[in-house]
């Protein structure tokens, strides 16, 4: 089967999220290739290959379960791809051979820096290994009819990602997928788009970019950034997956729902379901409110259906209208401006002279740059630095910081919990990497306070 690999948007491999709904899901909002999930040859190799009649659907089912390890459809196989974690290429080969001919390609996954894969020799673990590299890729070569590929991170040095990325493509593969991250990096750290670059300067395949694409405009930035062949997406698709889009991202509601009828109707296994829905809601809400507790809770598709079923409330810009129509003083309109630019599209929906925002600010207070949104990163250690210097009640800048993290991340991370445990503005200095600056804030007052 011919696929290729050029100028093509693509859904990133994504643990517990890249099963059928999902995939079908972005590819509905326009994403031309999509990877599943990473799933490890020991596992695949107990399973059993069924078709589903009941979902007209072909599924590896894991011999005495009915535990389903990975599900397809005839629908996506021009352009789904079985995404492998392997450190054996005999094995590697038996377990692609299970499902070669019911997808599009085969990827191996070389840049999982995850402890229960690089502690089985496999993701990561096998970028410090080029040897056994050109065995698994060699081995899928010979063997498959199929497309091969694999996905890496970068190494220490750019020399060391250009020399390791040469001797991959001396093995036949189709494309190589970069991650613009180191192993030690973490999604926080800026993807290092000008190492991917390197790469793509090296070799003649196609070479697929991955790293800080957020929004629709960022896969053409991220190309002309790289001069990669294609652009893959993970988290911005996570958390919207209608940002494959042409038109413009739809309300993250709109998807989320469209997102579980696609887990109902293909039969996901809801744990799954539940993970990735719970990772939407902690990027634009939290689990501490309504719809998370109830995705917690939820044991089965008929919870859920009662949750996504819940009313949700966007702003009423046509009510803003009515007022602005009828007073001759400025109305300022307040309601759903996530970006720049929907302070004019709401300015033009309801004739308003102004316009106000809150969680929009909250989460990136450079919504109001007409030059676009700064890393938030960059905001949040600026807003460290303000609250040290004005002394702001710490429970104050704990809270907002909360609220930052809660919208990009999740408090169950090491940031997270070490905001949560800071006694002081010290604490937070030492977590942000502010200490000078809280140092040099605090000589400056004692100077002061003893003239």
């Amino acid at each position: 089967m011919e696929m290729n690999y050029r100028n093509k948007i693509m859904l990133a491999p994504m643990v517990r999220v890249g099963t059928l709904p999902f995939r079908l899901l972005a590819a509905e909002y326009g994403a031309d290739i999509t990877y599943g999930e990473e799933i490890i040859d020991h596992k695949l190799l107990k399973c059993e290959r069924h078709i589903n009649d009941v979902l007209g659907t072909v599924d590896l089912i894991e011999k005495g379960t009915n535990s389903v390890v990975f599900r397809t459809c005839p629908e996506e196989k021009s352009r789904v791809v079985f995404q492998m974690g392997t450190s054996d290429a005999v094995r590697a080969l038996n377990a692609a051979q299970m499902v070669c001919k019911d997808v599009a390609a085969v990827d191996i996954n070389m840049g999982c820096p995850k402890s229960f894969s690089i502690s089985g020799g496999m993701g990561a673990a096998l970028l410090t290994k080029p040897e056994l590299i050109h065995d698994i890729l060699t081995t899928l070569k010979r063997n498959l009819d199929t497309h091969v590929t694999c996905k890496i991170r970068l190494l220490k040095s750019s020399q060391d990602t250009v020399e390791l990325a040469r001797r991959i493509e001396k093995t036949g593969v189709s494309a190589l997928a970069v991650h613009g991250r180191k192993v030690a990096d973490r999604p926080r750290d800026p993807a290092k788009w000008d190492e991917i670059a390197d790469v793509v300067a090296a070799l003649s395949i196609p070479v697929i970019a991955n790293g800080d694409v957020f929004d629709y405009a960022d896969f053409e930035r991220i190309k002309v950034a790289t001069g990669a062949s294609s652009v893959m997406v993970a988290r911005g698709a996570l958390w919207n997956a209608s940002i494959f889009s042409p038109k413009g991202k739809l309300p993250w509601e709109d998807v989320k729902r469209e997102y579980v009828r696609k887990s109902i109707l293909w039969d996901n296994d809801i744990k799954s379901t539940k993970h990735t829905l719970k990772e939407m809601i902690m990027h634009y809400s939290c689990l501490e409110l309504s719809e998370g507790k109830g995705v917690i809770k939820s044991e089965s598709y008929a919870d859920l259906a009662k949750v996504a079923d819940r009313p949700r409330d966007p702003a009423k810009w046509d009510e803003i209208a009515d007022v602005v129509a009828a007073l001759s003083i400025p109305v300022i309109a307040n309601g759903d401006v996530f970006d720049y630019a929907d302070f004019e599209r709401i300015k033009v929906a309801t004739g308003a002279s102004s316009v106000m925002v809150a969680r929009g600010a909250l989460w990136n207070a450079s919504i109001f740059s007409p030059k676009g949104k700064l890393p938030w990163e960059d905001v949040k250690r600026e807003y460290v630095r303000k609250s040290i210097l004005w002394d702001n009640d710490i429970k104050s800048t704990k809270h907002t910081l909360k609220e930052m993290i809660m919208h990009y991340s999740c408090l169950e991370l090491s940031e997270g919990k070490g905001v949560i445990k800071s006694e002081s503005y010290a604490d937070l200095a030492r977590l942000y990497g502010e200490d000078k600056y809280y140092e040099h804030v605090n000589k400056h007052r004692l100077f002061c306070g003893s003239r």
